[in-house]
């Protein structure tokens, strides 16, 4: 059974990440999909001369977009998590940044590789804090577990990088487990869903 680990050390409770939830973005979005995004990265190619080189050139053609993973807004754009392949590189996961413009979806190369805005403290601690109501387990773990679910704080949400393999965005958070319990540091593993974050249960 997983642990809730920090590099405090092991924390005795499991939090039972596998019952995976979620809340919602609070303003409904128009999500572009993989066929859409696709196009229009094929639009962007095209404003641009192929190069000469032949295998530079067909590795440029041969990129597909295969999934959506979800998508967050930004500033009027879309940063959406999508899979790609092609080239020497097989379902690789990416951020790609769009708008709708004239009835079609834009890519905005200039945020190629930024991370779309990682859950809120407020938002990480809903997550956790449901999760932690959803768990069954005994004992001293239970008692710690009924006071997670509506007194665990997330203070900060931090250094979030993207893995390219599976799409989850790994961030370092400060929290605490309960008033009583110390303030511990762990890194947690989120995942973008059509508009939601979910909380993806550790290794």
């Amino acid at each position: 059974m997983p642990l809730l680990r920090s590099r405090a050390g092991t924390l005795p409770i499991s939090l039972v990440l596998s019952a995976a939830s979620a809340a919602a973005i609070a303003t409904p979005v128009d999500l572009p999909d993989a066929a859409e995004i696709e196009a229009a990265f094929r639009r962007e190619v095209a404003r641009e001369p192929l190069p000469g080189n032949l295998l530079a050139r067909a590795m440029i053609e041969s990129i597909r977009v295969n999934d959506v993973a979800g998508c967050a807004p930004v500033g009027g754009q879309l940063w959406c998590i999508v899979t790609v392949s092609g080239g020497f590189k097989f379902n690789q996961h990416r951020v790609l940044a769009l708008s709708r413009q004239d009835g079609q979806w834009r890519l905005h190369p200039e945020h190629d590789g930024d991370l779309p805005p990682p859950p809120s403290p407020q938002h990480a601690q809903a997550l956790m804090r449901e999760l932690a109501s959803q768990a069954q387990t005994g004992g001293e773990t239970t008692a710690e577990l009924h006071r997670a679910a509506s007194e665990l704080e997330v203070a900060a949400v931090r250094d979030c990088d993207l893995a390219s393999q599976n799409g989850s965005v790994s961030c370092e958070l400060d929290y605490r487990l309960h008033r009583d319990a110390p303030a511990t540091v762990g890194d947690f593993r989120f995942r973008l869903s059509g508009e939601r974050w979910q909380l993806v249960e550790p290794n």
